[in-house]
């Protein structure tokens, strides 16, 4: 008797995992969002590590990775993670740069990494007016999140969304 074994990507095409886009460029204090995709839908979750890798950039300049997960959920096609770079009172130095890498993690699905790593470059400062507007921002975007949070916890947020 002879038993024949289908193909495991007949059953589940092989889908393929990757940075999109592959190179970041960010103003230091600034997080960037690293966005991954697969080129098709999966049926079943798949999971990746994500890890950075210093280039020219270092501890002091952004918050390290060390494979961390990232989730697609069935039929989705992209996650995001977020990574912290840090701000330095130093202005007009050399940016820096960092190498970020998947590795997989285990899944019943066949999954393959597409074209890896992606490079981030973390931006200086060039003046102090420049310097100045980071910060400004920073403080703004920290002001209004703290704004909505007090509206919420006083139910002002309720108020104004049953209006």
């Amino acid at each position: 008797m002879l038993f024949v074994f289908p193909n495991p990507s007949l059953i589940h095409p092989v889908v393929t995992v990757s940075f999109s886009p592959q190179n970041y460029t960010v103003p230091e204090g600034i997080p960037a969002t690293l966005e991954m995709a697969l080129d098709k839908k999966a049926s079943e979750s798949i999971t990746v590590f994500v890890t950075t890798m210093d280039i020219t950039a270092g501890s002091a300049d952004y918050v390290q990775k060390t494979s961390t997960p990232v989730k697609f959920a069935p039929g989705t096609t992209r996650a995001v993670l977020p990574l912290l770079t840090l701000r330095d009172t130093v202005i007009n130095e050399p940016d820096v740069s960092l190498k970020v890498t998947l590795d997989l993690g285990p899944t019943t699905v066949p999954v393959e990494i597409g074209p890896d790593p992606c490079f981030v470059t973390i931006e200086d400062a060039t003046s102090e007016s420049e310097y100045i507007m980071q910060m400004s921002a920073e403080i703004c975007t920290s002001l209004c999140l703290l704004h909505l949070i007090v509206d919420f916890a006083n139910g002002s947020c309720m108020q104004h969304l049953s209006t």
